[in-house]
Parts: C-alpha cells; sequence; structure tokens
C-alpha cells in the first residue's frame, strides 16, 4: 500500500522540478522564438499528467480545483506566447518571467488544489471507523435508551461497567447527586434489550447510598456466582430484608484457613 507521507513528498518535488522547468522554457523564451515551439507540447502533456492526478472526471472533484491545478501552466503558455508574439527582449518581459517563476515557487497552486481536496481534520475523525469498547457502548446505550428523559431510568448513567459477553455483564447505576436511584423497572429493560428478565437483576452497592445501585446481567450459572447480586435478589428480600453483603472472604472448610 502506497504512504500518502511518500506521495506528498514526490508531488512537491515534481511541482518544484515543474516550476523550475517552466521559469527556464520562460527564459529561453526572451531569446529564440523557437522556445514557444519545442516546450508547448512538453508543458501540456505536463499539465495534463498532474491533471489526471486528481481525476477531475469524479463529481467530488470541484471545478475550481481543477482550474488551480491548471493555473501556471495556462499564465506560463500566455506569457510565452507573448514573448514570441513581441521583438527584441525588454526588461518587462523579464521581470514578467520572474513573477509567474517566483509565485508559482511561493503559492504553489497545485499543492493548494491538492489540499482542497483533502477532507478537514474534523470530518476525518467523523468517517474513522469507531474503536469504542463493549464497555463504552453499554454506557452509551444506557444514556440513549435508559437514562434519557422520560427513560425507565430517567437521570441515570453507568459506571464501573465489565462486558463479558452480549448477555453477561455488570455495572453501577448512579443517579445525580443527592438523589436516590428511581426504581426501575427489570421489565423494560428485558424489552429495551431483549435479553430474558430472570437474567437481570438490580440491587443496592455494598458500603454505598441509595445514589448507586448495582446492575447485574447474567446467565443463572454466572449469576450464581455473584454473591452480591444473589444475596440482594434472591436472599435478603425473603430472609433478612435490608441486608447487604460488605465483604467476602474465602477460604477452606477442612483447614480453617481464610484467604
Amino acid at each position: 500500500m502506497l504512504n500518502p507521507a511518500k506521495i506528498d513528498k514526490a508531488r512537491d518535488w515534481i511541482g518544484r522540478a515543474g516550476t523550475l522547468a517552466g521559469a527556464a522554457a520562460l527564459t529561453a523564451s526572451l531569446y529564440t522564438s523557437q522556445a514557444l515551439a519545442l516546450s508547448t507540447p512538453w508543458i501540456i502533456g505536463a499539465a495534463g499528467l498532474g491533471v489526471l492526478s486528481i481525476r477531475p472526471w469524479r463529481k467530488d472533484t470541484p471545478g475550481a480545483v481543477t482550474a488551480l491545478y491548471l493555473a501556471p501552466t495556462g499564465l506560463l503558455l500566455a506569457e510565452m506566447t507573448v514573448f514570441h508574439a513581441i521583438n527584441g527582449v525588454h526588461w518587462q518581459e523579464a521581470v514578467a518571467a520572474m513573477i509567474w517563476a517566483g509565485g508559482t515557487w511561493w503559492a504553489r497552486p497545485s499543492r493548494v488544489a491538492v489540499l482542497m481536496m483533502k477532507p478537514p481534520a474534523a470530518e476525518k475523525a467523523a468517517l474513522a471507523p469507531r474503536t469504542t469498547s463493549p464497555e463504552d457502548r453499554l454506557v452509551e446505550f444506557w444514556a440513549k435508551a435508559v437514562g434519557c428523559e422520560g427513560g425507565a431510568g430517567e437521570g441515570t448513567r453507568l459506571e464501573r461497567a465489565e462486558v463479558n459477553g452480549p448477555h453477561e455483564f455488570r455495572a453501577e447505576i448512579v443517579a445525580r447527586q443527592g438523589i436516590a436511584v428511581p426504581d426501575i423497572s427489570i421489565t423494560k429493560l428485558s424489552a429495551l434489550t431483549n435479553i430474558p428478565t430472570e437474567m437481570i437483576s438490580i440491587g443496592p452497592v455494598p458500603g454505598c447510598g441509595a445514589g448507586r445501585k448495582h446492575l447485574t446481567v447474567s446467565s443463572g450459572q454466572t449469576a450464581a456466582t455473584d454473591m452480591y447480586a444473589l444475596w440482594a435478589t434472591q436472599v435478603a428480600p425473603k430472609a433478612m430484608p435490608g441486608s447487604v453483603i460488605r465483604n467476602i472472604r474465602h477460604g477452606s472448610t477442612k483447614t480453617g484457613e481464610l484467604a
């Protein structure tokens, strides 16, 4: 694959070389009438190849770009024709030749034309493929479909999201400062996400107030290992209302050692 930076550099060198060759042809036309006849085919050929590189037949190539690309060539041939028509060498002709050479070298119309065809940085960013993570997409979905005005969890957002699969993720539902997380309908979440209601659970976050709740979406096998969600949804409501698990320590029932 061709490197765009190398292509631009090659265009620069070719443009500079073309400017020097045009200046040489223009200078020669001051002294000999043969310069115009000998140089015209080469000048037109070089300009034609240059224009082909911007593909002017495409709809997305503005006419102004093509005109700008051809401007140095048109001015060069026009000056050479005038020099050919006027007998003798005049200082005005030398000045005109220097203006063409210096102006083309400094302004670089062909370079400007190429830059006009390139999309701005903001447009490039918009066209670039998104590389967001599953966690970012989950947070974005919640903000647009659930936490939005009129949504099932209006005014809430997700934090500390962890995604392990389409139906395997967890996060913390957070409300605005000083406001409790509203009662979010699991049925509505199920309809929005097309996930069975039995796989969705919402419960308190250990050590936190009502402004933060724990969301777990998981299959039965994974849910069974999530003791926080299991306690909040299956044990506490029936056996110990209001209780939460704050810490879990693992150990061996044979040795009595705790991790």
